[in-house]
């Protein structure tokens, strides 16, 4: 049986409705499941540059103030500062910029972020002592008065 005039018009306006509404309906399933995380990951890179910033000068020894507990929580046992007598042959420490990879609220306020960043140190004649790659390891960072601390870090081997 074949259809003509109005009947395939209508039947073509069903389908029509039909595969709008069903583009609708993905379309905000999407919305709701990406773009927080997305809008996170942008509010991450703008809010926690400070951050990074200051963890990067924490790593490299050249934080001003100088590294502490209070200030740089977790970062503060990473710190330079505290490590050069593990490289006694290490006279100068280079730190790639830090990088956020991914961010994810922890449900308590805070953000798990996945950043990646290299830490290289190289002895007093130019050659490099040790060289050490951090990809997809997690900070754990919240907010502490008006700065951000990371309270935990999860480092992959």
């Amino acid at each position: 049986m074949k259809l003509y005039g109005k009947e395939q018009k209508v039947l073509s306006m069903k389908k029509k409705t039909i595969l709008l509404l069903l583009l609708v309906i993905v379309g905000i399933a999407v919305g709701i499941l990406i773009v927080p995380r997305i809008t996170l990951l942008i509010r991450s890179y703008v809010e926690l540059q400070p951050l990074l910033e200051r963890a990067r000068t924490v790593l490299d020894g050249t934080a001003n103030p100088a590294s502490s507990k209070e200030l740089d929580g977790e970062l503060y046992s990473w710190s330079w500062d505290r490590e050069r007598n593990l490289y006694p042959e290490a006279v100068q420490i280079e730190v790639s910029p830090i990088k956020i990879q991914a961010a994810v609220p922890d449900g308590n306020g805070g953000i798990i972020l996945t950043v990646n960043f290299e830490i290289t140190r190289y002895r007093i004649d130019g050659k490099v002592d040790s060289w050490i790659s951090c990809a997809g390891d997690k900070w754990y960072v919240r907010k502490n008065d008006d700065r951000w601390i990371v309270y935990k870090i999860d480092t992959t081997p």
